[in-house]
């Protein structure tokens, strides 16, 4: 079997186990599983997603330690998926949904204040 075709076969089993595991923790929440959207208000809906957060980041953990990968290596793959994703599907990757997060992160922030600050230790010197 060729490396190609490795990746292949482990994503297509990948991303049937997420579903799987997905459906697991909405059965487990009492979130309707024959929604393939989780309704992101309710709070059972986000138990089931910070659940789903929990064990992906414990099953990289897991690799990393068992198989010696570097969290550089992990992140090599996935931001290569990510990439590849975008250029088939575009769509997928809202552009406004980014900018919103990016407005809201510069909001949290007073820049003008760490000018001030700037100044003040410009006087000191």
């Amino acid at each position: 079997m060729s490396p190609s075709d490795k990746i292949i076969e482990s994503l297509s089993n990948l991303i049937q186990a997420f579903y799987e595991l997905e459906e697991d923790l909405k059965s487990q929440h009492g979130v309707d599983t024959d929604d393939d959207e989780l309704d992101e208000e309710s709070e059972e809906s986000q138990e089931v997603y910070s659940d789903l957060a929990i064990e992906v980041r414990a099953s990289i953990e897991t690799v990393m330690d068992d198989d010696d990968y570097s969290p550089e290596e992990i992140a090599k793959f996935f931001a290569m998926f990510s990439e590849a994703l975008q250029e088939i599907a575009p769509d997928v990757f809202d552009d406004n949904e980014i900018e919103e997060i990016e407005d809201e992160d510069e909001d949290e922030f007073d820049f003008d204040d760490e000018e001030d600050e700037d100044e003040d230790y410009d006087d000191e010197d």
